[in-house]
């Protein structure tokens, strides 16, 4: 289990405990970094604008939440949780919504192009998760909507799935 500020002792030495965090030169002294990573047996879906759609409408606006794709290719909100707290099953974070501000509900829906900004930015982290196979990806390919579609086509004919 993961706890912010947490440390570990190895060998007599100990070390603060930090998911993937970069810190200056002179702070990684006694500083533990890890990242974790999925080995598939399948290939998973595609994300759906659909979904995404769905998961906003449905949602509470009057709650702080976090809307995530999770590592089977589905858009989830979360409660919002401490950042530093890492969820393993969790591909792609797309962002942290205050309450009342206008992101998640019936309204925020219908808003296309925040959708479809929303949906493009997952796919963009979704593509580096299947390539890599890391979770909780931070940095999000710089590849257009159009050659990520390509990239998954061929992640998907190399996996036999059609």
């Amino acid at each position: 289990m993961q706890k912010v500020n947490s440390s570990i002792a190895i060998n007599d030495n100990v070390y603060k405990v930090n998911y993937g965090e970069v810190h200056l030169a002179s702070e990684f002294q006694n500083i533990l970094n890890y990242s974790i990573y999925l080995n598939r047996d399948f290939f998973p879906l595609l994300p759906s604008k659909d979904q995404l759609i769905s998961i906003i409408k449905y949602g509470d606006p009057r709650c702080y939440s976090t809307l995530v794709l999770n590592l089977l290719g589905l858009f989830e909100l979360h409660p919002y949780v401490n950042s530093s707290i890492k969820n393993p099953l969790t591909a792609f974070t797309l962002g942290d919504f205050l309450p009342k501000i206008g992101y998640i509900g019936e309204e925020a829906a219908e808003m296309e192009s925040t959708i479809t900004w929303l949906y493009e930015l997952s796919l963009k982290g979704w593509i580096k998760h299947l390539q890599t196979g890391k979770t909780n990806i931070a940095n999000y390919s710089d590849l257009s909507t159009e050659e990520i579609l390509k990239e998954i086509k061929k992640l998907q004919y190399q996996w036999g799935v059609d």
